[in-house]
C-alpha cells in the first residue's frame, strides 16, 4: 500500500489562535500563562513566574499569522482567545488579512474580557461591522465593585457601557455573558444573571458559565458546610426566578450540576491557602477581601 506521508488537497478550516499572554486584567483565578501582568505580580510577590519572560509568545504570534494567510481562503472558523485577544495587534493584523482575502463570512469566536473596545489605532467594532458571524463570549462574573477585585484592572460600569455600545454600533454580532462561578461569587452571580436578564435585557439563553475545578482552593468545594447550605438556598430561588423565563432550561441544569459539584467533597482544609495567597494579592494591590464579601465576614474562622 502506498502510505504517503503528505495529505494532497488539505484545506485547513478551524484555527484556535491564542496569541500570548497579554493581558489588561489581573483575574484572580487567572495565572502568569495567561497574563503577563498576572506574572509581573507573582514575581513581585512570591520572587519567581516561569512566565514572566517568555520570548516563545513572538514566535507562536508569528505561526498564527503566517499559518492563517497561507489558508486564508479555506479557513471557515477562529476561535481568539488569550491572553486578552482584543489588545494583540496581531489579532488585527489577522482580521486585516481576511478582510483583503474576502474571507468575511467565517465564524470567529472571541473569548474577551471585554474590557476594551479600542485598543491604539485599533477600533475593534470598526473591524467587525465587516464580518458576518462574530461571537462575543464576555468573561463577566461579577456584579459591581467585586468585578474589580477579582477581574482587577476594569470597573463593572465600563463593562455595560461597552455592551451597550457594541448593541448600538454592530447589533450584528452575537454577544453572551459565559462567567465562572467560584468561592469568590457564589453569593453573587445570581444577582448578576438577575441583573442582564431583567434590567439589560439579555435573553436567558445567552447567558452560561462554567464551575471552577482549578485553582482548587477557590473552588466551591472548599466552602464549610454551613456556607454551602446558604449557597444552595441561594441558587435554588434564583432556578425559581429561571422557570418563568423560555429557553432557561440549559442554564437551570448547569446550576443544578453546580450544587452536586459543590457538595462532592469537603475541601474546606484549603481555606488557610485560599487565604494566604489571598492576601498577598491584597497586600500588593491594596485591598481587602472582607470590604468586598461582607457575607464571609466569618470565613477566616473556619481555618
Amino acid at each position: 500500500d502506498d502510505l504517503s506521508e503528505t495529505v494532497e488537497n488539505f484545506k485547513l478550516k478551524f484555527v484556535d489562535v491564542r496569541l500570548s499572554n497579554i493581558c489588561n486584567l489581573k483575574c484572580r483565578m487567572c495565572s502568569g500563562k495567561f497574563s503577563n501582568r498576572i506574572a509581573q505580580e507573582e514575581y513581585d510577590i512570591w520572587g519567581e513566574s516561569k512566565y514572566l519572560h517568555n520570548s516563545n509568545f513572538l514566535d507562536y504570534e508569528d505561526y498564527f499569522v503566517d499559518l492563517i494567510n497561507e489558508h486564508i481562503d479555506s479557513i471557515e472558523y477562529i476561535y481568539f482567545a488569550g491572553g486578552e485577544p482584543l489588545i494583540n495587534p496581531n489579532h488585527y493584523k489577522i482580521l486585516d488579512l481576511l478582510i483583503e482575502k474576502n474571507n468575511t463570512n467565517l465564524k470567529i469566536t472571541y473569548n474577551t474580557n471585554f474590557s476594551i473596545l479600542h485598543f491604539k489605532k485599533y477600533n475593534v467594532l470598526e473591524y467587525w461591522k465587516k464580518f458576518s458571524n462574530i461571537n462575543v463570549k464576555s468573561s463577566i462574573d461579577f456584579f459591581g465593585k467585586r468585578s474589580n477585585y477579582v477581574r482587577n484592572g476594569v470597573e463593572y460600569k465600563t463593562l455595560e457601557k461597552n455592551y451597550f455600545t457594541l448593541v448600538d454600533k454592530c447589533p450584528n454580532v452575537n454577544f453572551s455573558i459565559d462567567s465562572v462561578l467560584s468561592l469568590y461569587n457564589a453569593f453573587n452571580l445570581c444577582d448578576l444573571q438577575v441583573h442582564w436578564i431583567e434590567n439589560i435585557k439579555l435573553p436567558v439563553e445567552k447567558i452560561f458559565f462554567n464551575v471552577l475545578v482549578n485553582p482548587d482552593e477557590m473552588s466551591l468545594k472548599c466552602l464549610p458546610i454551613e456556607f454551602k447550605n446558604a449557597v444552595k438556598e441561594k441558587i435554588t430561588n434564583h432556578i425559581s426566578f429561571l422557570k418563568k423565563y423560555k429557553n432557561s432550561d440549559i442554564l437551570i441544569n448547569v446550576w443544578l450540576s453546580a450544587i452536586d459539584f459543590m457538595y462532592t467533597e469537603d475541601h474546606s482544609y484549603m481555606l488557610e491557602k485560599f487565604f494566604n495567597d489571598n492576601d498577598a494579592r491584597d497586600i500588593y494591590r491594596n485591598q481587602h477581601f472582607e470590604d468586598y464579601f461582607p457575607e464571609y465576614k466569618n470565613l477566616r474562622s473556619y481555618i
